[in-house]
């Protein structure tokens, strides 16, 4: 693995030192220059930070990522990451992302699991057609996930699905009016499959189904 630090005054080992300290002023910050320079996920476990390390503060890493380069691809990256890490070593962080499931987010989670199997295809099939992890996919399809817009896009392009969103006035008519905050989108087949029209409702008394 190449030396990230390049333009850092300071030696190597040095800088492996604060990154093996959590609560040293500069670990932050040199989390984010390292994260932000490279996805070499095996040399940066392996060399410079330790896996639950990381996991536990990911959060303040990202946002210092967002503060400097708010924009950078490897914020995404190691998003996925740190929930493929997290789900993979069942590590248990104490200050967890909200998991709950939002209405909108557990419809989505459920159409795209209920799609994949129409496909006749696994978690590791979806997954390598759209070049995300099986992890990803099974965090994704359990609705704990909070996926960025570019994987949604990749998967709902790999079903043939799209998302169609209408003015919320049209439920008022259509929709009692107690079923609306859980119904707030309604997700439709591209227009391959026509006649592919999902809606859930009541999304927040579903559970996920067993992984494939």
């Amino acid at each position: 693995m190449e030396n990230v630090f390049w333009d850092k005054k300071m030696s190597l080992e040095e800088i492996k030192n604060i990154l093996k300290d959590e609560s040293h002023e500069e670990f932050i910050s040199f989390s984010a220059l390292l994260l932000g320079r490279t996805t070499d996920i095996k040399g940066v476990f392996l060399n410079y930070l330790d896996k639950i390390t990381f996991c536990k503060n990911w959060r303040k890493i990202k946002r210092k990522m967002r503060k400097d380069k708010w924009n950078s691809p490897n914020i995404n990256f190691w998003d996925e990451v740190y929930n493929v890490v997290v789900e993979k070593n069942k590590i248990q962080i104490v200050q967890k992302r909200d998991v709950s499931r939002k209405p909108e987010l557990g419809n989505l989670s459920d159409i795209i699991k209920k799609t994949r199997k129409e496909h006749g295809w696994t978690q590791q099939e979806l997954a390598g057609n759209v070049g995300l992890s099986q992890q990803t996919i099974s965090l994704m399809e359990s609705g704990k996930f909070n996926f960025s817009v570019k994987s949604l896009m990749k998967i709902l392009s790999a079903l043939k699905l799209k998302i169609e969103l209408r003015p919320k006035d049209e439920y008022l008519s259509s929709v009692d009016s107690i079923q609306i905050e859980s119904m707030p989108f309604e997700y439709v087949a591209s227009e391959s499959q026509p006649k592919n029209v999902h809606k859930v409702k009541n999304a927040h008394k579903m559970e996920a189904e067993n992984h494939a």
